[in-house]
């Protein structure tokens, strides 16, 4: 049975990227085959092409990818494709309706009468609920910290400066997710996507940065204002570039293998079903968890050398301070970890074990509060660096010598 005249329509897959008003497509996929292929139904119900002068455009549909995706190969002798647009796959024992899958837009044309491939819609992401509104606060809350240590100068020295970096990279992640979600991004998505991946690694790097100079100081009991300017410069060299590598590295792979359907399992997918590159994937582990588990478990590891260090000091105090003295300085000391643990970004291991417990519904709800905690990041970091003693006070002498 022919598609043409009447019969329906044939869905093919339209990454976000490319999505036009009125619910159109610009990849240029009608532009690459209608002068020659048509489609139809051919015997036993197996999808064919013939070679034409032009395509019947009406039994073309575009639709998006849905938010996370399954492609499947299909043989000949694995599907049969029905009229009304049903498919069953044999090999799977049920039958999809045409809602349920669309075809993937870079067929190996010369192949279609052997092999079709399609995408099946997985799941549903959703957010949770209040996300959007605490990650709101959170990013005004961000600005704010950022306000306070450009204000103060004695703030700016290695460390605050790097702080500063690290949080304008988390509001830049922030703000394009933010922006994402409303849907505002979709006519630069793939810039979005890129953008979203450079920021978000940068950030974490500026965490293992931070993690490494704070070690440094608290082991040496140094903590300069005057440090060499080239320290803070080489950093930055450091971040920006080692963000950068990997996010060219991702555009490439997009760039060369898209239209490659074998290559769609090592593709980082940015602005496919969102504008954020796809992590759900196993191969997302080469460009994206495996990098971000090396860096969180650095992040760790000098958190826990850090501990270390504060705990040896606490010990030789207590040897020798009164008993009121060591309850003061424990407090102290306990409220330090708290602070450190967040500059150094140690709970974003979590989101690491979030992926690995993906599948197991227990972990996934009990693992809810690690989402909370980060989209609620800026309030905390906040709360314990700006709204403690000694930065209110240095706040307050720079406004009264600014008065003065």
């Amino acid at each position: 049975m022919d598609f043409r005249g009447g019969s329906p329509s044939i869905r093919f897959c339209c990454p976000r990227k490319n999505l036009l008003a009125g619910g159109k497509c610009g990849d240029g996929l009608i532009k690459e085959i209608e002068t020659k292929f048509v489609f139809r139904i051919g015997k036993h119900g197996k999808l064919e092409r013939k070679l034409i002068t032009m395509l019947s455009l009406n039994i073309m549909e575009r639709t998006p990818f849905f938010e996370c995706v399954e492609m499947l190969s299909l043989k000949t002798d694995d599907y049969m494709l029905f009229k009304d647009g049903r498919l069953r796959v044999h090999s799977r024992n049920t039958t999809l309706n045409q809602v349920d899958y669309c075809l993937y837009p870079h067929q190996i044309w010369s192949d279609l009468n052997k092999t079709i491939r399609i995408v099946l819609g997985k799941c549903s992401a959703k957010l949770r609920p209040a996300a959007r509104e605490i990650t709101m606060v959170s990013m005004v809350c961000c600005i704010l910290t950022i306000a306070v240590y450009l204000y103060v100068k004695k703030l700016r020295n290695v460390i605050g400066r790097c702080i500063i970096c690290s949080l304008f990279s988390l509001i830049m992640s922030c703000l394009i997710s933010m922006l994402d979600s409303f849907r505002l991004l979709d006519n630069i998505c793939s810039l979005a996507g890129y953008n979203l991946y450079f920021f978000d690694f940068a950030y974490h790097l500026w965490n293992s940065v931070i993690s490494y100079q704070l070690w440094k100081e608290l082991k040496s009991m140094s903590i300069s204002r005057d440090e060499p300017r080239y320290r803070f410069l080489g950093y930055s060299v450091f971040v920006w570039s080692s963000a950068a590598i990997p996010t060219g590295v991702i555009f490439l792979m997009n760039h060369f293998w898209e239209k490659d359907p074998h290559k769609w399992d090592w593709m980082p997918l940015v602005g496919y079903m969102d504008c954020s590159v796809n992590i759900d994937n196993w191969s997302a582990w080469i460009y994206y968890h495996g990098p971000l588990l090396a860096i969180n478990t650095f992040n760790v590891a000098f958190f826990t050398l850090t501990a270390i260090h504060i705990v040896n000091v606490r010990r030789k105090l207590n040897s020798f301070k009164g008993t009121m003295t060591c309850v003061k300085f424990n407090k102290l000391s306990n409220l330090l970890f708290l602070r450190i643990s967040v500059i150094m970004g140690v709970s974003w291991i979590f989101n690491l074990v979030s992926f690995w417990v993906r599948l197991n519904s227990f972990w996934q709800e009990a693992l809810k509060i690690a989402d909370y905690y980060h989209y609620a990041l800026g309030i905390i970091t906040f709360v314990l660096l700006i709204l403690k003693p000694s930065t209110l006070n240095l706040l307050m002498d720079r406004i009264r010598g600014i008065r003065g």
